[in-house]
């Protein structure tokens, strides 16, 4: 990569720790990214981004920081090239659990870091951190060290393991032995793959070390498909190219299954057959891979060591190859390491004697208590033994889950044998409820005289509903006229020429008088039986005669009424009578909606209206359609396909008996129409009555 050119806003100094360059812009500076986080951003040499927040950070705060951190990236790094991100929390005070998850998933996506280093943290996120690193395992090394000083000393260490420099590094000295500064890799197309969970790069060093890269979880299906790859690399290097020495860097390999550790050690032989290796060396083992490695050793017919970084397994290729280096000590073997490793392999070949999938002890003799690992086979055989115990209550386990499951399955065909049995039943009783459908149906002319009475029942109610209104009418026509009758007594005899205030009075009481002689007879002949006789009708004087009875109620209760009544209306068949009962059905409903709505005075379309619109139907000319809406909060969905069964209602117990749309529902039907609810909401109800027209004959 190369160096970075410097730009006018930039600066740059020298880092104390490491003596990279390290790169700073205003831009990268005391960011605020709200709520009292903020962040400074640093480059350290070519790859290593410092991060420096402070203040607490929720999840907006991260977002942007993250987004501000990838355009570093970009500017500085490269897109798509790796690089090693130091997070310094010295003066963080906390973070929300969103921000957490977030950062969490976030950093699980990334596939150009190659390490997140974390200093100076907290003791509570010290634990959080490593709750975290247990149950999130990242794609890439994640560290925590306590200062700064140790996080550049890691970073370092990766870049040097990753076989990436910095562009501050010094020039390769020919008399320098560190194999690192002077390797030369070659890699090709089809040296690796990535699926399921695993993927392996390969590559060679110095034309006879073949290094693999592992990282995720092995599985026995990816043996294969690394075979391939050892394959491709070999007929690559041909003809006369040769694989001495495999390294195998395990630092980001998460684990494997049992059986693909053996499938792996078995390949490894099996190539070691025809295409023999001087020694096999594990780069950045863990216990865990050190010991697979120790177990299988006795069984290689090659060496297989076990290093901590990638410099060191060359620095052993070297030795091995007979280079002179400067003896550090590390090749010192002592009488004392000849023991140990005489006793390591006897340990070792102690475990691989062990059945490790049958129950019990396999050795009828023991080493002896005074061996000096005695205490270490003692280990050995009570490690087998607590497996044996936790496998056997497993098998235990699993044997009450199949007993549970069987019974299960038994107590499932007993209940459905009884479920058949109901299912037999139920039907029977549905085919007795048909049959009593059907004599139901059969005493239908019961059923239409029962509807008349009905009719005459919702008539008696509808009056006295509007007794309180009746009552009101009335009183008001009689208060004048008892005015202008005291008002005569008051001063005697009317001299009706001269005009005086008393011949007033009393053409008032008269007129007053009149109207409520109108009310009465109109109430008479409403509540009086009628026949169920046709005759033309006018829907529009229907309409008129339903107002005479509730205009005033809804004047008092403050309820505007708007009428949009069509001129020349075609009349149609019918019974005025039955037609206006519908209608003041209509209207009360609207008038007891807008009661329980409450009025508002901001704005004009809150006022307590009802409106009522006649026409011919524009979808159905041959019918005449009358509209009543009111404005108030409308019905309920679940009730709305119910306003019309009999005996539903939502009003309150006492406000309503279930049987006015009902009756109103007949009554339409036997006029051959139709009454729905056209349209209901927060703004109002709409209910629709078609009417056919008179046939002209």
């Amino acid at each position: 990569m190369k160096e970075t050119p410097m730009k006018p806003d930039s600066s740059a100094g020298k880092c104390p720790l490491s003596g990279l360059r390290i790169l700073t812009k205003p831009e990268w500076a005391e960011v605020d990214f709200g709520g009292g986080y903020r962040a400074n951003f640093s480059l350290l040499g070519d790859r290593i981004i410092v991060s420096r927040p402070s203040g607490f950070i929720d999840l907006n705060g991260l977002k942007a920081s993250l987004a501000l951190v990838e355009r570093i990236v970009s500017e500085t790094v490269g897109q798509n090239e790796p690089y090693i991100l130091i997070e310094d929390m010295v003066n963080l005070t906390g973070n929300s659990i969103e921000a957490r998850r977030f950062y969490i998933a976030y950093l699980k996506k990334q596939k150009s870091l190659l390490a997140l280093f974390f200093c100076n943290i907290s003791t509570f996120s010290k634990i959080s951190f490593k709750l975290a690193k247990r149950l999130n395992l990242a794609p890439f090394q994640v560290e925590m060290v306590d200062t700064y000083a140790d996080a550049v000393t890691l970073a370092l260490g990766a870049l040097k393991r990753n076989l990436i420099r910095t562009s501050e590094k010094r020039e390769a000295d020919p008399r320098d032995p560190d194999p690192v500064r002077t390797v030369k890799i070659a890699a090709g197309k089809g040296w690796g793959f990535e699926e399921n969970g695993y993927a392996l790069d390969l590559e060679i060093i110095h034309g006879n070390i073949l290094h693999s890269i592992s990282r995720g979880f092995l599985k026995e299906m990816h043996i294969p498909r690394m075979e391939q790859c050892r394959l491709k690399v070999f007929d690559t290097i041909q003809p006369g190219g040769q694989i001495d020495y495999l390294i195998a860097s395990v630092a980001q390999l998460e684990g494997a299954t049992p059986k693909a550790r053996i499938l792996y050690a078995n390949s490894i032989r099996k190539w070691n057959e025809d295409h023999p290796l001087k020694m096999m060396i594990l780069c950045g083992s863990n216990r865990f891979t050190r010991t697979a490695a120790n177990l299988a050793r006795p069984f290689m017919s090659f060496r297989v060591k076990t290093v901590s970084i990638l410099q060191e397994a060359l620095e052993m290729v070297v030795r091995d190859e007979g280079t002179r280096l400067k003896d550090h000590g590390t090749d010192r073997v002592t009488s004392k390491t000849s023991d140990i490793s005489s006793y390591v392999d006897e340990i070792l070949a102690y475990i691989s004697q062990i059945r490790w999938d049958l129950e019990g002890p396999e050795f009828s003799s023991q080493p002896s208590p005074s061996h000096p690992f005695s205490a270490v086979f003692d280990a050995i055989l009570l490690i087998k033994s607590e497996l044996d115990h936790l496998l056997k209550e497993r098998d235990m386990a699993n044997m009450a889950l199949r007993e549970s499951r069987d019974g299960l399955e038994k107590r499932v065909v007993e209940r459905t044998k009884e479920l058949s049995f109901l299912n037999q039943k139920l039907q029977g009783e549905i085919f007795q409820h048909k049959k009593t459908l059907k004599a139901l149906a059969e005493s239908n002319r019961e059923l239409k005289e029962t509807q008349a009475q009905l009719v005459q029942s919702a008539k008696l109610a509808s009056i006295g509903e509007m007794a309180a209104g009746v009552a009101h009418e009335l009183n008001q026509p009689l208060m004048v006229a008892r005015t202008g009758i005291q008002m005569i007594r008051r001063h005697g005899a009317i001299d009706a020429e001269k005009g005086g205030e008393a011949a007033r009075q009393l053409e008032l009481a008269e007129k007053a008088t009149k109207r409520m002689m109108i009310i009465i007879g109109h109430l008479q002949l409403f509540a009086r039986q009628s026949p169920k006789d046709f005759e033309p009708v006018d829907v529009n004087h229907v309409i008129e005669e339903s107002l005479l009875m509730m205009g005033e109620q809804l004047r008092i209760r403050g309820i505007e009424m708007k009428l949009d009544l069509a001129s020349g209306l075609p009349r149609v068949m019918g019974n005025a009578n039955h037609l206006e009962q519908v209608m003041l059905n209509l209207l009360t409903n609207a008038r007891d909606a807008l009661e329980e709505t409450p009025e508002s005075r901001d704005k004009p379309e809150g006022k307590k209206r009802i409106s009522l619109q006649t026409a011919v139907s524009s979808t159905e000319p041959e019918f005449i359609q009358v509209l009543v809406s009111d404005s108030g909060t409308g019905i309920p969905t679940e009730a709305a396909e119910k306003v019309f069964d009999p005996f539903f209602t939502t009003k309150p117990v006492g406000k309503g008996t279930g049987l006015g749309l009902s009756i109103s529902y007949g009554i339409i039907k036997d006029h051959q129409g139709e009454i729905e609810v056209a349209e209901t909401g927060l703004k109002g109800t709409t209910l629709r009555v078609k009417l056919p027209f008179c046939s002209e004959d």
